[in-house]
């Protein structure tokens, strides 16, 4: 995992930042629904054609606007997490977390809020994932130079 630009969680306390203290409406204004790894963000599912062959995760909100900006943000910035995902998995994860608050509140910076923490969660395990995997590496070099020194 290599960062060539800002770290993931630096991006995302910038977007937590946006979420609490800028004007989303303004900000969203003119950003096209999230349509894409298998996840539909709409504020009318009835204007939604759904295809049958898919399971499609719907997420129905008043906030669409806003959602669908943040899940745009998300995907442009966040490479370096969605590079340990299928592209389905990482937005179906976020997706499922908007639809979990939706169903307790109807509340634009908590709905944010709640996909940005599972956002931050996913960071977290790729995380925790290349950590071990470092861990194994320097692991495997002791022991080489383990038997590096008995040999001589």
């Amino acid at each position: 995992m290599k960062y060539n630009r800002r770290d993931d969680i630096e991006f995302l306390k910038e977007i937590r930042e946006t979420i609490l203290y800028e004007n989303l409406a303004q900000l969203s204004m003119g950003t096209m629904f999230f349509h894409d790894a298998d996840v539909i963000i709409t504020d009318d599912v009835e204007e939604e054609f759904i295809r049958n062959d898919k399971s499609e995760i719907i997420v129905e909100t008043p906030h669409a606007q806003e959602l669908s900006w943040l899940f745009h943000k998300l995907q442009k910035e966040m490479a370096d997490t969605m590079s340990g995902y299928h592209r389905e998995e990482f937005f179906g994860l976020l997706a499922e977390a908007a639809n979990a608050f939706t169903a307790r509140s109807d509340d634009r910076t908590g709905l944010l809020s709640a996909v940005l923490l599972q956002a931050a969660m996913m960071v977290s395990d790729q995380k925790q994932i290349r950590c071990g995997q470092i861990r194994d590496e320097v692991l495997s070099c002791v022991g080489s130079l383990s038997d590096l020194a008995e040999k001589i």
